[in-house]
């Protein structure tokens, strides 16, 4: 078991009790039109703003996404496809990151990535299946992408996951994407799990120094007055503090962008060790 410096009563993950409330917490949530609004729009504005806008940030986070894939080197793409490397995602929810023209099992496809995705909401489990597995069937059928593996989703809570583990090696995950994920761990639970991402930053699991974690969240730098009801806001350097603790060594952002969702700043982190 991966040794991090974290209180022994953390690492032992969420007692049953509160797993169950946690995903009965999401399964209403990601039914919620207003979900991820701000808590003073909600009932406020229509029902179709609050998708157009939340769409939208689902459009900036894969544009960012898209970019940090197509920035590796040829020898990179072909060794993912011998490795089977993965991308995995902490929270599907209302699946805004892949509507419309954000097709994410073609970015990852494009990247020889396979995908993973895992979220605590029995509902944003069954929503993922249905629209990853339609959209594999779709890439199943061209002759450029046939060859992509199935996409695995996992249905239960990140800190359970992270401390039982994968049904494969941990270092074949090469790049996290946590989109408005960070601000919606508790002060407790969040430097468990960006510790356990960020030992994907090590000198065991990264050889290579490809590996790459992308966070998209409001953090309070960028929105210093801002109240929330919805999420927390953390320092980015507590964040990469983190990082760093589960990595054992410094961590660098290398790559950023902002988005204004509503009234607030969202910004977007390629975090990948220095």
């Amino acid at each position: 078991m991966r040794k991090l410096k974290l209180v022994q009563d953390t690492t032992l993950g969420l007692l049953l009790a509160q797993q169950e409330n946690l995903k009965n917490f999401w399964d209403k949530k990601v039914r919620d039109p207003y979900a991820f609004v701000p808590h003073e729009l909600k009932g406020k504005i229509s029902e179709e703003l609050a998708r157009e806008e939340n769409v939208a940030l689902g459009r900036f986070s894969t544009d960012f996404l898209k970019e940090v894939l197509r920035d590796v080197r040829a020898i990179t793409i072909e060794r993912r496809r011998n490795e089977r490397n993965k991308i995995a995602s902490i929270g599907y929810g209302c699946g805004y990151d892949s509507t419309g023209e954000n097709r994410w099992l073609r970015y990852a496809a494009e990247a020889n990535l396979e995908t993973v995705w895992i979220d605590v909401s029995e509902v944003a489990y069954a929503e993922a299946y249905r629209k990853l597995q339609k959209e594999y069937v779709e890439l199943q059928a061209e002759n450029t992408y046939c060859g992509v593996a199935k996409p695995q989703i996992i249905c239960g809570d990140i800190h359970r996951v992270l401390f039982e583990g994968f049904d494969f090696p941990f270092k074949l995950i090469e790049m996290w994407y946590l989109c408005r994920i960070v601000g919606c761990l508790s002060k407790k639970s969040a430097p468990f799990v960006l510790q356990s991402i960020g030992e994907s930053l090590s000198v065991d699991c990264d050889e290579f120094n490809t590996h790459r974690i992308i966070i998209i969240n409001a953090f309070l730098d960028d929105n210093p007055k801002r109240v929330t009801q919805t999420n927390t806001l953390y320092r980015k350097s507590l964040v990469l503090k983190n990082l760093e603790v589960g990595a054992n060594r410094p961590v660098v952002p290398y790559a950023e962008d902002t988005y204004r969702y509503f009234d607030q700043t969202y910004r977007a982190i390629a975090i990948k060790a220095k």
